[in-house]
């Protein structure tokens, strides 16, 4: 994630990142929340 910020994004790329996000960023973050909680 931390590459990306090093060059410009292309819209192309924008929208292929948020489709991919809103997929995969949802297991992900429930576990964090978990972890995070207990």
């Amino acid at each position: 994630m931390i590459e990306i910020e090093r060059r410009p994004l292309t819209e192309r790329e924008w929208s292929v990142l948020a489709k991919n996000m809103r997929r995969a960023l949802r297991v992900p973050v429930l576990l964090f929340a978990v972890i995070t909680i207990v």
